[in-house]
């Protein structure tokens, strides 16, 4: 602490000291200082410079010396070599004479100089400026002081000198950490004593320790048995919450569907960032994306029309796709994005339209004479049959008759041209459900005289009315499925083929024939497209689009489609992807009208 106060006064002192070297007229460090009459210091050049500007005629210098020991005749201007006389100014015995000036002249020139630090003139002698003093003091205290400046550093004072008679330290001790002038470090340090054996050293601030000449390292420069705790940096790098793109989404296949247009339907894994939206890409299978497909130029057109879709800033997890080719394979592929972009694609995904237009039709409840054991729900799109006490009634015979009592229901749309799809989904615990279609007059007049399902007059599964011997080319009137038990009977034959060709077996206890086919699993929806110009119905796995059986119907007047339960049983229409307000289905006759054309045609 004390060192630091001294070292405080010494830079003040050095400080005032500065003050002190300055020229009262040109402001900086006096350079050949003179002694005016008034006691102040100035700069000779400084002094000759305010007389000439006052009209004085310049005085004769003295040459600048390069320090006041090194020309000891130019000391003082007194001690100058006199200049000799003029040859026009002749020196007379007795009598002196000064430069400039003639004998029996008027009296010599005063001159008068402005002192800065007096404020006022100062009358100078009869030689001027010849006659003023050098300060040489001055001289030495200003070349020490350019010295110590030159040198980078302040005086070092000492530490122990009692103010106002601070001297310059000389010493410095490095076991006391100060700093002593001559007599201060005698004093402290006496001879005899253990302080007489400090090692002294030069006057300096900045004490290093003495250990320091024999240091060495304490730890292994290998850095062997260094050990780095990082557990809480490494917490907190794993706690960092990074913003992510999503994860690639997965694409319900259960869920998305193809009808009378792409449903697709998909989920991000749990640990995926959140995705503000999403893109939604699809194109038709076979063409390549931005490039030619088969075919040639056709191919190459057709590409350009069908390479990759995209439905962008999809808000959910659904999208509806439109404007689809029909009886065509469709690849889809999602991906979300938020702030961090956008994240990877799904596994692409394969869903196929059905091969023709779907048909939009509703069940039509105003047909059948057992409505107190069929229901259709209230949008009628679905049907119930509940036979109840009949069917126990008809088990009761079944050991003396087979009579199993039906029920039909058909479509409230009747065709008469094009072709169309349609696709229903039947209850796997169904006992016996039918589903196909019929022509209309057919079906009125089945459901004004219900038959027996065990009659061989109306079986709808032999295609025809097997009492109409002499019409076993034409096609028959209905055309079914039979479905039950969480299984589909598929005939090996279609029935136009199998009743021409005679594709049947006989029970070798009854002598009956039994058609021959197989069973399949219930699929999930069952697709029926109509061709009525052919007169064909397919019948498809709604799922996969994969056909299942082929028959033929007669087309003669206009067909509709029909289901036939037997026992009990349900099935429910597949609703359009763009759902309808189920406020709004009006019951509704309608009947696609061929073309006028057709009409003329089929009058001729």
């Amino acid at each position: 602490m004390i060192s630091a106060q001294w070292q405080l006064y010494g830079t003040s002192n050095m400080k005032s000291l500065e003050h002190e070297l300055h020229c009262p007229v040109c402001k900086e460090i006096v350079k050949q200082p003179v002694v005016l009459p008034c006691q102040h210091s100035v700069c000779l050049m400084c002094a000759s410079e305010v007389l000439v500007a006052n009209g004085y005629p310049p005085p004769e210098l003295p040459p600048e010396p390069n320090s006041p020991a090194s020309t000891p005749n130019t000391r003082s201007p007194r001690q100058a070599r006199p200049h000799p006389p003029s040859p026009s100014m002749p020196r007379s015995p007795g009598h002196g004479t000064y430069p400039g000036r003639r004998r029996k002249e008027g009296p010599p020139l005063v001159m008068m100089f402005p002192c800065v630090p007096c404020g006022r003139d100062v009358e100078l002698s009869e030689k001027g400026l010849t006659d003023c003093l050098r300060n040489l003091t001055l001289e030495r205290i200003v070349e020490r002081y350019r010295h110590t400046v030159s040198l980078g550093s302040v005086a070092v004072m000492c530490q122990f000198c009692k103010p106002p008679q601070t001297l310059e330290a000389t010493k410095g001790c490095a076991d006391c950490r100060s700093n002593f002038c001559n007599e201060c470090f005698k004093l402290y340090h006496p001879w005899g004593t253990p302080r007489a054996q400090h090692e002294h050293i030069q006057p300096t601030l900045n004490f290093r320790p003495k250990n320091l000449q024999h240091f060495t390292l304490a730890a292994d420069p290998s850095f062997r048995h260094f050990q780095l705790d990082v557990s809480k940096e490494l917490k907190l790098l794993t706690e960092l919450n990074f913003i992510q793109a999503p994860l690639a989404p997965v694409i319900d296949t259960q869920r998305s569907l193809a009808y009378d247009q792409l449903f697709l339907c998909w989920r991000l894994p749990q640990e995926s960032a959140p995705a503000w939206h999403f893109s939604v890409e699809y194109r038709r299978r076979g063409v390549v994306p931005g490039g030619a497909s088969r075919g040639g130029i056709r191919g190459g057109l057709a590409a350009a029309r069908w390479g990759w879709q995209r439905l962008d800033e999809v808000s959910g997890t659904s999208a509806v796709i439109d404007r689809l080719e029909m009886d065509s394979v469709y690849v889809l592929r999602v991906r979300g994005c938020n702030k961090a972009g956008y994240g990877e694609y799904s596994e692409e995904v394969y869903l196929h339209t059905p091969p023709a237009p779907v048909l939009n039709f509703y069940l039509d409840s105003r047909w059948g004479l057992h409505a107190d054991r069929l229901v259709v729900s209230k949008e009628q799109r679905g049907a119930r049959s509940v036979p109840g006490l009949s069917l126990l009634q008809a088990a009761d015979h079944a050991l003396t008759s087979c009579h199993l009592t039906s029920d039909l229901l058909v479509g409230d749309v009747a065709i008469t041209q094009g072709r169309h799809y349609w696709a229903c989904s039947v209850e796997p615990g169904s006992y016996l459900v039918k589903v196909g279609v019929g022509l209309e007059s057919k079906l009125q007049e089945w459901f004004h005289l219900p038959q027996d399902m065990a009659s061989p007059r109306y079986d709808p599964d032999s295609g025809h009315d097997s009492g109409a011997e002499d019409a076993l080319d034409s096609a028959p009137p209905f055309c079914f499925l039979t479905m039950g038990m969480g299984k589909i009977y598929l005939p090996q034959h279609s029935y136009h083929h199998h009743n021409n060709h005679g594709g049947s077996n006989r029970d070798p206890l009854t002598n009956n024939n039994v058609p021959s086919g197989l069973t399949y699993p219930l699929p999930p929806r069952l697709g029926v497209c109509l061709d009525f110009e052919k007169g064909r119905v397919t019948f498809y796995d709604a799922h996969s689009l994969r056909p299942l059986w082929e028959g033929h119907v007669d087309c003669s007047g206009p067909v509709c489609p029909a289901f036939c339960f037997i026992g009990g049983g349900a099935l429910q229409l597949q609703e359009l992807v763009a759902n309808r307000n189920a406020d709004q289905t009006p019951v509704r006759r309608v009947t696609i009208q061929p073309r006028v054309t057709n009409l003329n045609n089929n009058n001729n």
